[in-house]
């Protein structure tokens, strides 16, 4: 495989990955990563103060859409990059 092949590969399975600050996302994408380069995860519990901020409850997200009327106009289910 080339590295173009290699890239699209790549490319193919962090695409649809749902990501956030937190949450399933993340974590597979930092795995995946993991494979082409040395990575050290840490995780903080959710709570933890850090300077003037506190680490957010992980959310999982199950669907959105925008609605014009009775219309969904965009929606995860067609695509997620309408999520990003």
């Amino acid at each position: 495989m080339n590295e173009l092949q290699e890239m699209n590969t790549l490319f193919d399975r962090l695409f649809p990955l749902l990501r956030s600050i937190t949450g399933e996302g993340l974590r597979e994408t930092l795995s995946i990563l993991g494979e082409y380069m040395p990575l050290e995860v840490e995780s903080v519990a959710s709570g933890t103060k850090v300077y003037d901020w506190t680490i957010p409850k992980e959310w999982i997200l199950r669907e959105a859409w925008i609605k014009d009327g009775m219309v969904k106009t965009l929606s995860m289910s067609a695509s997620v990059i309408f999520t990003y």
